[in-house]
C-alpha cells in the first residue's frame, strides 16, 4: 500500500508518540449527548433502541467508556429530551423496544441549530412575543418592514383602503388591531 521511498516516513509515524484523545460527547456536559441525539432522531438515522444501541457501537465514545455507563448516560438523554416535549418515545409490543419520533419543537430545535438547553426559553419567548406580534399572516411582517419615513409620501386611495379593510379575515383584523387601525 506504501511507497518504497515513503515506506520508513510511515513506520516513523506509526511508531512516534501521539496525543490522547478522548470522546467529548460525556465530557462536555450533557449538552453535546443532547444535541446529537436530537439531530440522529431528527434526521431518521436512529429510528428506535437498536438503531441507537448500532450507532453507539461505533463511536469513539462506546470504545472509552464503561458499556453499563453509556447506556445510563444516553438514556438518561432520552428521558430529559421528552421530558422538555422534543421527542417522543413508544413501546413496541412484541421486542419492548422504543420507537423515537421528533416533535415539532424538536425538529425546529434541530434544524435551527439551537442549544437543546435553550431552545425552549426561545420558543416560549415566541409564544409571548406572537400576543403582539401576529405571526399567522405576512401582514404585520409587512408593516413592520415598511419604512416610517416613507409614510408622509403614501397618497392612499380611501375607498379601496375600506374596501380591503372590510375584507380581511380573522388573523389581518387581529393585526389591523395591532398596529391601530379599527375597522
Amino acid at each position: 500500500i506504501v511507497r518504497q521511498q515513503d515506506r520508513e516516513k510511515v513506520l516513523n509515524l506509526l511508531s512516534a508518540p501521539y496525543d490522547s484523545c478522548h470522546s467529548s460527547l460525556l465530557g462536555g456536559g450533557a449538552g453535546a449527548l443532547l444535541s446529537l441525539l436530537l439531530t440522529l432522531i431528527g434526521l431518521k438515522l436512529v429510528k428506535s433502541t437498536p438503531d441507537l444501541h448500532s450507532f453507539f457501537r461505533s463511536t469513539l465514545l462506546y470504545v472509552q467508556h464503561d458499556r453499563d455507563q453509556l447506556s445510563q448516560s444516553y438514556n438518561h438523554a432520552l428521558s430529559r429530551l421528552v421530558a422538555m416535549g422534543y421527542i417522543t418515545m413508544e413501546t413496541s409490543a412484541p421486542s419492548n423496544d422504543f420507537t423515537f419520533r421528533i416533535t415539532s419543537l424538536g425538529k425546529a430545535t434541530y434544524k435551527g441549530c439551537l442549544p437543546v438547553e435553550s431552545a425552549h426559553l426561545v420558543y416560549r419567548e415566541l409564544v409571548a412575543a406572537q400576543r403582539c406580534l401576529v405571526l399567522s399572516t405576512d401582514l404585520h411582517l409587512l408593516f413592520l418592514a415598511t419604512p416610517p419615513d416613507l409614510a408622509h409620501t403614501i397618497k392612499p386611495n380611501w375607498m379601496a383602503f375600506f374596501e380591503t379593510l372590510t375584507s380581511l379575515g380573522p388573523d389581518e383584523l387581529r393585526v389591523a388591531e395591532v398596529v391601530g387601525v379599527n375597522p
